[in-house]
């Protein structure tokens, strides 16, 4: 977003800071502003929202600058749709029960998702161990009573 770019900017050069950083803002709707949340120097559990049309990404840019190799322009595929499973499910739970979402409203919203946080068909096995890691945990709790 370019009325966040220069602010970022000037408060990264304002501490010396060079290099990879994500930076996380909302905004806040009382006045308008972007309020800064979160600053992180290093690559984010959202990178791969911010993947151009040729594939390139935050990591694939890191790689190539530090090999000395010549990164190209892109920019970026807007309303890019990414999903991470676990975090998704609980938040849409508890909006179903809220009455915020349907069911029919949810499903329908999986249909632009692009990316997914956890799953791959080419490599299903984080997905599987995340989700049977979960059922592990929870299973004999659930058991137990606790």
């Amino acid at each position: 977003m370019p009325e966040l770019e220069e602010p970022s900017e000037r408060f990264l050069g304002a501490t010396g800071y060079y290099g990879l950083v994500e930076i996380e803002y909302k905004l806040d709707r009382r006045d308008g502003q972007y309020k800064l949340l979160d600053v992180n120097p290093r690559i984010g559990g959202t990178f791969r929202l911010f993947v151009g049309p040729d594939g390139m990404d935050v990591l694939r840019a890191m790689y190539l600058d530090l090999t000395g190799q010549r990164v190209p322009a892109t920019s970026l595929c807007e309303g890019r749709r990414w999903i991470v499973e676990p975090l998704d499910l609980l938040s849409s739970l508890t909006y179903l029960r809220r009455g915020d979402i349907t069911l029919r409203g949810w499903v329908r919203s999986l249909r632009r998702v692009r990316e997914a946080a956890w799953f791959a068909l080419d490599d299903p096995a984080p997905f599987l161990a995340l989700w049977l890691g979960a059922l592990f945990w929870w299973l004999p709790r659930r058991l137990l009573g606790r």
